[in-house]
């Protein structure tokens, strides 16, 4: 009697791992819900404009930090390789002012002063699925939005509040595991690039995150 209950979830197994590939895969006209959270890391400075630089220092930037990105997203698959994808997501990475004097960087916490930060993007996406007919489907996703950043810049005892919108562009690609027939588990990694106000450089962040996504 054992025997025979091992051989028949055994059996089960096996037919199901055969099956799968056919229940598992992005079909066209398919839509996709996905919820995701992870991390929000800025990659390099960026240098004001000199007509803005306090006139005691030799130049000055902002440095974004890193921070927690939550977001949702929905795609919708016109064909099993390429899909149409709109989200949006808020993040936590904040700005650190960055000050030169006589070639020397000074942080701007050691002086007392700081810029503050959130961050709220909307995109629109091409999605290419790479194996759509697989359990794990590698893509690449690309497209163009906007980021909306805010936060209150603190210096000397004085404290003023700040905002913008700006065009923003992003590109990466990731994964999606099928754990059923409509559920996923999915991965994302992403560069945000963008270029503020008075600014001389582009903003990079790298979204790392990862999330469920329900198939209808």
């Amino acid at each position: 009697m054992r025997r025979s209950i091992v051989f028949s979830v055994f059996l089960g197994l096996m037919m199901s791992c055969i099956a799968w590939p056919a229940r598992s895969e992005i079909k066209a006209g398919s839509s996709e819900l996905n919820l995701y959270v992870g991390g929000f890391i800025g990659l390099d400075k960026s240098y004001f404009e000199e007509d803005i630089i306090p006139y005691d220092f030799e130049d000055m930037a902002s440095d974004p930090g890193t921070g927690v990105v939550g977001g949702m997203s929905l795609t919708w698959n016109f064909t099993p390789y390429i899909g149409i994808e709109g989200g949006m997501a808020l993040s936590s990475a904040d700005f650190d002012a960055v000050y030169y004097i006589d070639e020397q960087e000074i942080k701007g916490e050691e002086i007392g002063a700081s810029l503050g930060g959130s961050e709220f993007m909307g995109y629109t996406n091409l999605v290419l699925h790479l194996l759509p007919e697989s359990r794990i489907v590698p893509f690449l996703t690309g497209g163009v939005g906007f980021m909306h950043l805010w936060g209150t810049a603190e210096a000397n005892g004085y404290e003023e509040d700040w905002s913008e919108t700006h065009f923003c562009a992003n590109w990466g690609g990731g994964v999606k595991i099928f754990v059923s027939e409509t559920w996923l588990f999915r991965i994302n990694v992403r560069n945000f690039n963008l270029k503020l106000e008075d600014s001389r450089d582009r903003f990079n962040w790298l979204e790392v995150s990862g999330g469920i996504s329900f198939l209808f």
